[in-house]
């Protein structure tokens, strides 16, 4: 059984005092109308209309931001929610890049330069953006791989790496501290000297110079 709404010229219909959410149908303009009892009406806009209205007014706002035509990002874009991209995704400028996101920054001291960190607490405003980092110990030219985890009810911050010195010999540095907050404590920084088939030397203490965000 067909239903078949009330129907007219818009102006007649919105003149008509429709009942409160009475649909019409505009003979004219091809438009649905709601009215609200008080004389008036919702006017709902067809399909061709809305298009129109997304070609004048939210197409060019994005045509500044994006070439659509090389899908490349002219100026800076910002998003809100989720992106999805279909293809390939070219960076022009990567150093850019990993600088907005926070790659590789310093977050430990966070004037810059070199500190030192033997014993006790650091602040670290910067620790839970990240979950991997990179960290420099005094007296040596290696950088450690750091990481951000927590067992139980206790966040860990670790890390430890090293180098052959010879065919026969490899020199570890090590660390480790506890995460509460934005409150680091050490635990230990050390090194060791390990020789094949002899073990390893007294472990001699070391301190944290710097620490860098990565992901």
């Amino acid at each position: 059984m067909a239903i078949q709404l009330r129907r007219g010229n818009q102006e007649d219909l919105v003149e008509s005092n429709l009942l409160p959410a009475e649909p019409a149908y505009c003979l004219d303009t091809g438009r649905l109308v709601i009215g609200d009892g008080e004389g008036g009406a919702d006017i709902i806009p067809t399909g061709a209309e809305v298009e129109q209205l997304i070609n004048n007014n939210v197409n060019p706002k994005l045509a500044n931001k994006l070439d659509k035509t090389g899908g490349t990002i002219a100026g800076g874009l910002t998003v809100l929610g989720s992106v999805g991209i279909l293809g390939s995704l070219s960076i022009g400028n990567i150093a850019n890049f990993k600088a907005h996101l926070g790659i590789g920054k310093q977050i430990w001291p966070v004037s810059g330069g070199e500190g030192l960190w033997s014993s006790g607490n650091i602040t670290v405003p910067e620790i839970n953006n990240y979950v991997m980092y990179f960290v420099t110990i005094n007296g040596t030219a290696t950088v450690i791989p750091a990481f951000r985890y927590q067992s139980g009810s206790v966040v860990y911050f670790r890390g430890i790496g090293g180098y052959p010195s010879s065919s026969t010999r490899v020199i570890t540095y090590q660390f480790a501290a506890t995460v509460a907050g934005t409150t680091l404590t050490l635990v230990k920084c050390n090194t060791a000297s390990h020789a094949s088939n002899e073990g390893h030397g007294a472990m001699s203490d070391r301190y944290v110079t710097a620490i860098y965000g990565l992901i």
